[in-house]
């Protein structure tokens, strides 16, 4: 389908996983309804948090869900399941510090830096197996955290539109990445 075309289709005509280039579908039938493709972004300080939703930071935990879809054709209904297991990772933590510096939630970028740098040893130490250092590493950026707490990090900020606690959602996470490693 071309932009600006009509998109019609036969009621009897299945569309599959297809979807017209512009993003929307309509379903066949005579109520025929233009629908989205079903949205699911998780990712730190992205566009899209959520279902769907614009926004700045997803408030997720990590664990395992299971998210259920529905949708509704008529008489007939069909849903299916997803199971969805979110990790925090050391860069995904690095991933959120670069919108806090852009954002001035973290208004040094030598902090900034050095933040990161952890994270990255971390990783190493991850990868080649030593949980050990790995564990003290991320303890030395929660204590970098605190220190800077109030100070070069912020205790309030605005990203994305939302106001959030940088120093709390770092030291969550770092956290819970510690608490997965043990």
């Amino acid at each position: 389908m071309k932009n600006g075309e009509k998109n019609t289709r036969p009621e009897d005509e299945t569309w599959g996983d297809e979807w017209p280039h512009d993003g929307f579908r309509e379903s066949p039938g005579r109520n025929s309804i233009r629908q989205p493709p079903p949205l699911l972004y998780l990712s730190p300080l992205g566009e899209r948090a959520g279902l769907g939703g614009e926004g700045g930071i997803p408030q997720v935990t990590p664990g395992t869900f299971t998210l259920t879809i529905t949708d509704t054709s008529g008489s007939l209904t069909h849903a299916t399941a997803v199971t969805i297991t979110i990790n925090v990772t050391c860069s995904g933590i690095t991933n959120v510090i670069e919108p806090l510096l852009t954002a001035g939630c973290i208004d040094n970028s030598g902090i900034a830096n050095a933040l990161t740098s952890k994270l990255s040893a971390a990783q190493a130490a991850i990868s080649a197996g030593d949980t050990k250092a790995a564990v003290n590493i991320l303890s030395a950026f929660i204590h970098q955290v605190q220190a800077q707490s109030g100070k070069h990090i912020a205790t309030s900020c605005s990203v994305g539109g939302e106001t959030i606690d940088p120093t709390a959602e770092l030291i969550s996470e770092v956290t819970a990445l510690i608490d997965s490693l043990k």
